[in-house]
This record gives C-alpha cells, structure tokens and sequence, in this order.
C-alpha cells in the first residue's frame, strides 16, 4: 500500500485505504474500517532501510521499462 501511496497521482492516505477497501469488495471480503489511523500508523513504523530498499527496486524496475536509445 504504501508504494501504491507513493505513486499514486493524489497520494493521500485517504485514497490508499480507498482502494484497498474496493478490492477487498471485489473479491467478496467486507472491509472492517476506511478511516486512515491504522494505516498511517503502521506507515510510520516501516522502517527507513526497507523504504530506501523499496524505493532502488522500484527504480531499478521502472528503468529496466525504458527503451533503449
């Protein structure tokens, strides 16, 4: 959720836990809560190596998309 967060175009908590509710729906699971206290919370516990970690992947991926000149 939080990549999803990160590169989202609103990338508001709101949003994330938004969509995360949808797709729960989607696949018949009825969601317990849509208020964002849980998930920031648990955001902000994530612990900065794993972001940086996360963040150089996602890079990584992203170039490997590009096409080459």
């Amino acid at each position: 959720m939080f990549l999803g967060q990160v590169m989202s175009v609103d990338g508001s908590c709101q949003d994330i836990v938004d969509q995360a509710a949808v797709e729960k729906l989607l696949v018949g699971i009825i969601p317990r809560r849509v208020n964002t206290n849980d998930y920031c919370q648990a955001r902000q516990r994530l612990p900065l190596p794993m972001i940086r970690n996360l963040a150089r992947r996602n890079r990584a991926l992203l170039r490997a998309q590009l096409p080459r000149p």
